[in-house]
């Protein structure tokens, strides 16, 4: 990527300097722009220039998410079962974290609720320059009727810096992402990681909400006390709706919550949180944890 970013520039600042050349010389001897007989090698210049700068410049002219993610423990795909606020079983998910050929990390969950309803979530993550962490490139959740009609769709392309979410009234709503840019929805369980394992004791970043509007939320994550007994630690969230808005609106909030082991590699166990905006809240364990567990 660094190879091909130096080529482009080399590429498009060596057709700058010779179309300068033209016009100096045009200028100095005061006749019609005398390059014409250069055009062939003016376009050598720039439209490989303009190749390169399409396929690539995206580096360079964006900065991507400045919120840094821990590499996994571990890669893989585990089963999962889904409860409802009264611990009932009412579907099955899976949670897979693969890494690609093209050194991507990859992040799916699948839900799919004996109701028929069905989600899916995803995130492609990016190995960091000193390969020490993870940078989001792009976010996805998509939640289907059970007639298979969507009730909920938002991305976050963290690259080109827009959020993108279609409600259940087929609304298509936009959003620019600020400069400072600290979205995530998806890639939680590795976020977590770090307060989880007790690196931090809280960690802050934005969650995107897709409803009659979209918009963004500070968001706040604290670690709450190790559950000594089946060695669980639990991670709580907080929105900060402000002051006056916090007081009134908490006791109406859901509940969100993660878990994961205490000890290293701090493995994901499960997560508390609405299937989608204003959706139900569902909790989605690992199937070798079961609600009395937490």
């Amino acid at each position: 990527m660094i190879f091909m970013n130096l080529i482009m520039v080399t590429l498009f600042a060596a057709g700058v300097l010779r179309i300068l050349s033209c016009v100096m010389k045009t200028v100095k001897h005061a006749r019609p722009l005398i390059c014409d007989t250069d055009t062939a090698r003016l376009r050598m210049f720039i439209y490989p220039a303009i190749v390169f700068g399409s396929l690539f410049c995206t580096g360079i002219l964006y900065a991507g998410s400045a919120v840094r993610f821990p590499l996994p423990g571990q890669y893989g795909e585990k089963a999962a079962i889904v409860y409802d606020d009264n611990g009932e079983r009412i579907g099955q998910a899976t949670v897979s974290m693969k890494k690609n050929d093209n050194d991507l990390v990859k992040i799916i969950v699948r839900i799919a609720l004996d109701s028929g309803i069905k989600a899916r979530m995803k995130a492609d993550l990016k190995f960091s320059d000193d390969k020490k962490s993870l940078l989001l490139v792009f976010q996805e959740t998509r939640t289907s009727n059970t007639e298979g009609h969507l009730i909920n769709r938002m991305w976050v392309d963290h690259i080109r810096r827009k959020a993108v979410c279609i409600n259940a009234k087929n609304e298509k709503l936009y959003i620019n992402i600020p400069d400072d840019d600290r979205i995530v929805n998806v890639p939680l369980n590795l976020l977590l990681k770090t307060v989880a394992a007790g690196d931090k004791d809280r960690v802050g970043f934005q969650t995107l909400v897709c409803g009659d509007d979209i918009k963004l939320l500070d968001t706040d994550v604290e670690r709450k006390a190790t559950r000594t007994k089946t060695g669980i630690v639990e991670t709580r969230y907080q929105f900060d709706l402000g002051l006056f808005l916090s007081v009134l609106a908490t006791p109406f909030l859901p509940r969100i919550s993660f878990w994961f082991e205490s000890g290293y590699p701090n493995a994901w166990i499960g997560y508390r949180m609405p299937l989608y905006s204003n959706g139900p809240t569902v909790l989605v364990l690992r199937d070798d944890y079961s609600p009395e567990d937490l």
